[in-house]
């Protein structure tokens, strides 16, 4: 065991203490999304060594015994201590294969745990040093368990890439927590210890839900429920198992399992309203967690596109491998492609010898990880057409799809054919599809310098990940590698966003964060405090602000778009760029901010600001209710105010009885007053429910020609920098 706090033989190069001690805080939160103190987090990452990795895991395949997880079933675990004697059922693998046992809790255990929710008070503030020890043990002597659980239940192929990217992704979030431990010290900002849930993913629970919402909770003192699943349940409540083992008793009490229904977590959920709950699945499933949950933090999926200006071998192999990674089990796997045309025998030409796979072992051992499962059960759905010889599915038309499914698990893809694809009014639809649609992923292959295609879909869309393809190395859209810069989330569209999620998650950040809030000493502090004076035109609006917990908190949100605002460089082999963005530019989309009969001029200013203060101010349209009359009155004052006035004069405000904004012409439609900002959310999380995030990469390294370009993309969210003269100008900057 290094000092440097990872096993050696699982590194190639370690130089990076984990442990950061306690930073002095910084003013203004700097370490929120895309600020610099956020950027100064990402970079020193171990290395991780794959090969002794794999290595563990082909072991660890080769040594299991089936028997196991039928002799030793899933089940509740409360204080370290096992609860049985419920009903018996059979779990499933991904493929409904049946793998095991899981004993059910009984109505009395149930009872039992929502008494321990409701009755444990976690003591505990900081708890790094023990559970960085039990992580750091976990990604090194048991990651062979890890990857190996995980193949055999989920059938996952590639279980080594996750466990490298939760080495050296908990280094950054790890620096994330330390920062937010800081300010909480310093009384700045209060984390709750409500209990959280986990509602485990299959695909890729080592890192999203051992690492990042168990173990990053915990270290500060989270409790945490993790939840069973209807399927692939095996694997998760095996690193259960093996986390419990290893903390110290007197711990136990911070981590349980509940083995239950979905009936019976729901009913669970309906008793605990005001515990997180952290999710990455389906909208479907979030929609109906949300409605009990209220503080829901969702990752939900989307039909991941690639966009191709000239197929070529290189590009149609991307296309296959982004379509059948892990059998279409990878939540960016590919679902649509947009190309000038298409031919059914091309396209199955492009799946000719993929790779079939009998077990999971045979992956690790082949260093693959876009093999279908032979055998494997498949369900052809009306209109598409199914491969003469492999479960896989196809669609090609000239119209683009509509309420599509992304068929988890089945590889399906659909095909739009575009023949004038470089005309900017061919794209528009094609836009204004993903936007509707919001794919986690769109890779743009065939587009060259100065990239039009590109720059087009980026400035026209409001997506996470956007990945453009070299000749040589064409982009798939399953890419992105969080820890160095390539940031990644799973958001629903804009305007239903409060439907699935409280607001996005973004990877990498710090999850109790997400639970965490400004405390209301600091927010009158911030009051007081100065602008730049780059911004010092914004006084006069926060002045109006009469609660001064809401003027220091946009007192907060403008320095936070200042530091933030501007693309920010990645760090790793593939040239990307990281940041805020502005809502999609176009005419056909903009953000609604729906004023009642009640909103006032405090409930307006917040989400109005970002707004006001950067270039998306074009982008805004302000709808009152008639018979508001008092926000109308408050409004037309700033509107006749001799310093200031001015400014605000190309900002709609429209009186009406109800917004006259379709959802389809619509980015986004804001309710006035928003719930989050009565419960001093932290100003990244509230920008993020108003603007898009994420990065755009090339998959070059060190393009610099890419970056001239995307560099200076009218996209990128930019603060308006201004000074209000004391004769009552404004100049700019």
């Amino acid at each position: 065991q290094s000092t440097w706090g990872w096993n050696i033989r699982m590194l190639r190069l370690v130089r990076v203490p984990l442990v950061a001690r306690r930073p002095v805080a910084l003013a203004g939160r700097q370490y929120h999304f895309a600020t610099t103190q956020f950027a100064n987090c990402v970079k020193d990452l171990p290395v991780p060594n794959g090969k002794a990795i794999r290595e563990s895991a082909v072991s660890y395949l080769k040594g299991f015994d089936c028997h196991t997880w039928f002799d030793d079933p899933v089940c509740t675990v409360l204080n370290g201590k096992k609860l049985d004697g419920g009903k018996v059922i059979n779990t499933f693998d991904a493929f409904g294969k049946t793998n095991g046992n899981q004993v059910l809790s009984t109505d009395e255990q149930m009872q039992q745990l929502l008494q321990h929710i409701r009755t444990f008070q976690s003591p505990h503030r900081d708890l790094r040093n023990v559970v960085r020890r039990i992580e750091d043990e976990l990604l090194s002597k048991h990651t062979g368990l890890l990857i190996g659980n995980q193949a055999l239940d989920f059938w996952k192929q590639d279980g080594v890439t996750e466990i490298e990217e939760a080495i050296q992704a908990s280094v950054v979030e790890r620096r994330l927590n330390d920062l937010l431990l800081a300010d909480e010290a310093a009384g700045l900002v209060q984390i709750s210890r409500e209990f959280a849930f986990v509602s485990c993913v299959s695909n890729f629970s080592n890192f999203l839900d051992l690492v990042r919402k168990v173990i990053r909770n915990i270290e500060v003192g989270v409790p945490v429920v993790v939840l069973s699943r209807s399927n692939t349940t095996q694997h998760m409540y095996r690193w259960f198992q093996l986390l419990t083992s290893l903390l110290p008793p007197s711990l136990h009490p911070l981590v349980s399992y509940s083995s239950s229904s979905v009936e019976q977590q729901r009913q669970l959920f309906s008793n605990c309203t005001a515990s997180p709950l952290y999710l990455t699945g389906s909208r479907y499933v979030a929609g109906k967690i949300k409605e009990l949950l209220p503080k829901t933090f969702a990752s939900t999926g989307g039909p991941n596109t690639m966009i191709i200006k000239k197929m070529t071998p290189a590009i149609q192999n991307a296309l296959r491998l982004s379509s059948t990674i892990e059998n279409s089990g990878q939540c960016t796997a590919l679902r649509h492609v947009v190309i000038p045309s298409l031919s059914e025998t091309e396209l199955l030409e492009t799946f000719r010898d993929i790779p079939q796979i009998s077990t999971p072992l045979q992956s690790l051992e082949t260093n693959s990880f876009a093999g279908l499962v032979k055998n494997h059960p498949f369900q052809l759905d009306e209109g598409y057409q199914k491969h003469p010889e492999l479960p896989l599915a196809y669609r090609i038309s000239s119209d683009l799809p509509t309420d599509i499914d992304e068929k988890w698990r089945q590889v399906y893809v659909d095909v739009t054919t575009r023949p004038a694809l470089s005309a900017n009014d061919c794209l528009d639809d094609v836009c204004a599809w993903l936007v509707k649609n919001q794919p986690i992923s769109v890779a743009i292959n065939g587009d060259a310098y100065p990239y039009p295609l590109a720059q087009k879909v980026f400035l026209s869309t409001g997506l996470c990940v956007y990945t453009v393809g070299t000749d040589a190395a064409p982009a798939l859209t399953a890419q992105a590698r969080p820890q160095e810069g390539e940031v990644f989330g799973e958001f629903p569209p804009r305007h239903e966003l409060h439907k699935f999620t409280r607001f996005p998650v973004i990877v990498p950040s710090s999850t109790p964060a997400n639970n965490a809030q400004y405390t209301t000493s600091h927010l009158l502090s911030a009051a007081k405090s100065p602008l730049p004076s780059s911004l010092n035109y914004v006084q006069p609006l926060l002045d109006a602000i009469r609660k001064p917990e809401l003027r220091g908190y946009a007192n907060l949100l403008v320095k936070y778009l200042e530091n933030a605002c501007g693309p920010k460089r990645g760090i790793g082999a593939r040239t990307s760029l990281y940041g805020l963005q502005r809502p999609p530019v176009s005419p056909a989309f903009v953000t609604v901010l729906r004023c009642d009969e009640h909103s006032t001029i405090d409930d307006l200013a917040l989400p109005l600001l970002p707004f006001f203060v950067t270039n998306a101010r074009s982008q805004v349209l302000v709808s009152c209710h008639s018979a508001n009359t008092e926000l109308q009155t408050k409004w037309n004052a700033i509107l006749a105010h001799p310093e200031f006035g001015q400014i605000f004069q190309d900002i709609p405000f429209k009186i009406e009885d109800s917004t006259t904004h379709p959802s389809e012409l619509t980015f986004n439609t804001v309710n006035v007053p928003s719930p989050l900002l009565s419960e001093n959310v932290f100003v990244d999380h509230f920008i993020s429910t108003l603007f898009p995030l994420g990065h755009i990469k090339s998959t070059a390294s060190n393009d610099d020609a890419f970056v001239r370009v995307f560099e200076q993309s009218k996209k990128w969210l930019r603060v308006s920098k201004r000074t209000l003269t004391p004769d009552g100008r404004v100049t700019t900057d």
